[in-house]
């Protein structure tokens, strides 16, 4: 089995004028909601449940159980929504490391 991700973003920060490092670390920058597909399942999405923005109080348990196995994870534009995932989902809310494996 395996997981696609797909993060929808916003920021102040002009996406076509910096890095995906850049972008992703920036303060402005927030998930605006995570697009999920599971092999065999049809496509979720996780959205925030206090505001517009993803605050990390809600945590997707399904996928952090997913991640702490070690299941494949899927993504199409893999160094941006790296970047995401780790300077918002890990330093910022706290959520596990995904292993570069994975």
């Amino acid at each position: 089995m395996y997981l696609v991700m797909d993060f929808e973003t916003r920021s102040r920060v002009d996406l076509s004028e910096v890095s995906y490092q850049r972008y992703a670390a920036d303060p402005s920058t927030d998930i605006m909601c995570i697009g999920l597909k599971w092999e065999g399942r049809p496509a979720s999405v996780f959205v925030p449940t206090h505001g517009a923005v993803l605050d990390g109080r809600t945590r997707p348990i399904e996928v952090m159980e997913a991640i702490r196995i070690g299941c494949p994870i899927v993504v199409h534009n893999r160094t941006f929504e790296e970047n995401i995932y780790y300077h918002i989902c890990v330093l910022r809310f706290g959520w596990p490391e995904i292993h570069p494996d994975q």
